[in-house]
């Protein structure tokens, strides 16, 4: 016969095992190890399409890490020679992504080229890597030169907000009128007291800011 605490303890231990399982399921990694030579860059540009889209990249963003991770590669190879070897490092934690580039030698940042190179790269690609809109980090650590990618999150639609005001103030109005006058005139004491607050702060900032215009413009007459 198995004792209660034993069943308990199997029922944690079962329960433990779910989470573990979740998490880890939550949990994604991909690495990719070449040289720096113009077609292990290319061959590695064409599998981030796969992978960039297994981490939930689409569109415009897909597109725009592929040409950041190109240029900084190309950049590296051009620095240290097709014989370099790089490590880049997709990783997937609880909804939290990452892309991080890995070269390692002397310190060498390649999101700063020199004036004559970004000329020629101008004339190369004309305002496509300059306006993408990414903003690269680089940092280095451990004879590392460590980039690291900024990832796009997906973003709940202000709409969905909106709707979800409407309804638990729909809710919230039906529940109050249940409640005794006591309770209705303490919630309304503190929703008055949030909305002066609110509308205090707002004037707090558009006031100076509007006055700052006013000057701006006047001085610039």
């Amino acid at each position: 016969m198995i004792s209660i605490k034993s069943q308990r303890e199997i029922e944690l231990m079962d329960k433990a095992g779910t989470i573990v399982a979740l998490v880890h399921k939550k949990m994604k990694e991909v690495i990719k190890e070449i040289r720096l030579d113009n077609q292990q860059i290319a061959d590695l540009i064409e599998q981030l399409d796969g992978s960039l889209k297994e981490f939930d990249v689409q569109g415009q963003d897909l597109i725009r890490l592929k040409l950041s991770v190109e240029e900084i590669l190309l950049n590296f190879r051009d620095h240290f020679g097709c014989e370099k070897k790089a490590r880049l490092v997709l990783r997937s934690r609880l909804g939290r992504k990452s892309m991080t580039l890995y070269v390692a030698g002397e310190q060498f940042n390649p999101t700063l080229t020199g004036q004559e190179e970004e000329d020629e790269f101008r004339e190369r690609v004309p305002g496509v890597l300059f306006n993408i809109g990414l903003s690269t980090e680089y940092q280095y650590r451990q004879n590392n030169n460590i980039v690291q990618f900024p990832m796009p999150r997906k973003e709940i639609n202000s709409a969905w907000f909106l709707v979800f005001a409407l309804v638990a103030a729909v809710i919230l109005g039906l529940v109050g009128n249940h409640f005794d006058e006591n309770v209705k005139s303490s919630v309304n004491t503190i929703l008055t007291m949030c909305y002066d607050i609110l509308f205090g702060l707002i004037g707090m900032f558009a006031a100076p800011m509007v006055f700052l215009t006013m000057i701006t413009g006047v001085y610039e007459i």
